[in-house]
């Protein structure tokens, strides 16, 4: 399943994520970036993940589409 920017952000808002950077604690500081991102998981399947980038700092934080409900399961 396709996705969108505002989609992800959707889904993260609706699970109360919080916007503020880890690192540096911009508040609001994130950009959900273009492209996936897979991961090879235990056991050899792949996971797809959105990304989040910190305006300020670059700080990546990656999010799995089918936990967020953007992919079948």
């Amino acid at each position: 399943m396709d996705f969108t920017n505002q989609q992800v952000t959707d889904a993260l808002t609706a699970r109360q994520v919080s916007t503020q950077c880890p690192r540096c604690t911009t508040p609001e500081a994130f950009d959900v970036s273009r492209g996936l991102i897979y991961l090879d998981h235990i056991g050899g399947q792949n996971v797809r993940t959105a990304s989040l980038v910190c305006r300020r700092c670059g700080y990546l934080s990656l999010h799995s589409l089918a936990a967020l409900g953007l992919e079948d399961q």
